[in-house]
């Protein structure tokens, strides 16, 4: 199949990305080097757990897909960009400090931009992954994206309690952050069924 091959590109251009995003983080909080336009280093250090575990994930999965073949599953690698692209773009924030900035084209935050997209492409990656027919499939990948946007919204409260990190800016932050992971499994929602649609019309 052409082109089949993609997305596990794509997945593998993330993850030696990730690397290299967290090897400049250490870098810059132990201060061996000095990139002012990049993040503040004592910034840095409050998102270098997470940034240690989801870069394990992504060399777990590489291993996972690599040694199992399931790197030749195009829906399987598709699923897999969709599941880690969000934790990437979360990465780019933080490095480039982009969390901390103004609006992204005096229209909406970086923040909000990732409360967005991460639901969206969770639910579609559930939908995909799931191969459930009718509304089934639809309902799990609402219901775990949902929970996922919850439980995330808890770790950055437990964050700011037990680490003392500055992740959540009040009840209006929390709101608003699990409104705009809402609108993006409404979005999921649609494009999956847009997309079902189609599938059988053609």
């Amino acid at each position: 199949m052409k082109n089949s091959k993609l997305p596990w590109y794509i997945f593998i251009f993330l993850c030696i990305t990730k690397i290299i995003f967290l090897i400049l983080s250490i870098l810059l909080i132990t201060k061996i080097i000095q990139i002012p336009t990049l993040n503040d280093p004592s910034k840095l250090t409050s998102f270098l757990l997470r940034n240690i575990l989801t870069t394990i994930l992504y060399i777990s999965a590489y291993i996972l897909f690599t040694k199992k073949k399931y790197f030749k599953n195009k829906e399987l690698t598709t699923v897999l960009c969709l599941f880690t692209f969000p934790v990437f773009l979360d990465a780019v924030g933080n490095i480039f400090a982009w969390y901390s900035t103004g609006k992204l084209l005096n229209i909406f935050y970086f923040d909000d931009l990732v409360h967005f997209l991460f639901p969206l492409l969770m639910y579609m990656g559930i939908y995909i992954l799931t191969k459930v027919k009718g509304r089934k499939s639809e309902l799990l990948s609402a219901t775990v994206t949902i929970t996922l946007i919850t439980f995330w919204e808890l770790y950055e409260y437990w964050c700011d309690i037990l680490l003392n990190t500055d992740l959540v800016n009040g009840l209006k932050d929390t709101m608003t952050d699990l409104t705009y992971g809402v609108i993006g499994v409404i979005v999921g929602f649609v494009i999956s069924n847009v997309w079902k649609k189609d599938r059988y019309c053609n």
